[in-house]
């Protein structure tokens, strides 16, 4: 939506900003990146979730259902059939690029120039 490409242009600029205070001027280095980083992505949240639940609550009641009910539960199985194997997936690829990284740490620089 037009709402969340404003948020995100928004926080992106804010994020120079971010960086510019938390690398430079508090000379945070690496862990001033990370702070900033986080800044951006919990503005960009709280800027879209004030929008769904305050500005816009009367729209987005539509779509909302109850936390705890029957028909919130109703359709686990079929979910949790797609979630197990879509997870396994991911930890399995996540693993992958983690074995990767740890044997290119063991190999030597001459190993991989090649």
């Amino acid at each position: 939506s037009m709402v969340a490409t404003i948020t995100q242009a928004v926080t992106c600029v804010l994020h120079i900003l971010w960086c510019y205070i938390f690398i430079l001027s508090m000379e945070m280095g690496v862990y001033g990146a990370a702070m900033a980083l986080n800044v951006t992505y919990i503005l960009n949240f709280a800027i879209q979730e004030l929008y769904v639940n305050v500005y816009k609550k009367d729209h987005f009641a539509q779509f909302r259902a109850p936390i705890l009910s029957r028909e919130t539960f109703s359709e686990w199985l079929s979910f949790i059939k797609l979630a197990i194997p879509t997870t396994a997936l991911m930890c399995l690829e996540w693993w992958a690029f983690e074995f990767i990284i740890m044997f290119a740490g063991v190999l030597g620089v001459t190993e991989l120039a090649a």
